[in-house]
Formats: C-alpha cells, structure tokens, sequence
C-alpha cells in the first residue's frame, strides 16, 4: 500500500504536538516526576524542531 508522504509527515507532526502538549499539561500539573517530563519536553521539541527544519529545506 502506497502512502502519501505529506500526508504521513502531517500527522507525525500531529502526533509530536498531542505528545508534547501531554507532557506539558503534566508539567503543570506538577507530576511527581519532573525529570521524565522535561526529557519528554525536550524529545518532542527536538523532534518537532527537526521535521519543520527538514520541510524548510525540501
């Protein structure tokens, strides 16, 4: 089955937002865990950062 790359990098884009939004709204909440949610924080920026960095080039 072909699949339409756009569409795939748009919803992997989706799926880092939800993510990243998750992990934010436990931050402040002030889960018990502060470390596992800043390295989720910072995964999901670096992901983020890295899929708008590859579209700007293409």
């Amino acid at each position: 089955m072909d699949l339409d790359p756009d569409r795939m990098e748009f919803y992997h884009i989706g799926h880092c937002l939800n993510n990243l939004s998750g992990a934010i709204q436990l931050k402040l909440k002030d889960y018990y865990d502060m470390d596992d949610v800043n390295g989720m924080i910072q995964y999901f920026n670096g992901l983020l950062k890295e899929v708008v960095g590859q579209q700007a080039v293409n």
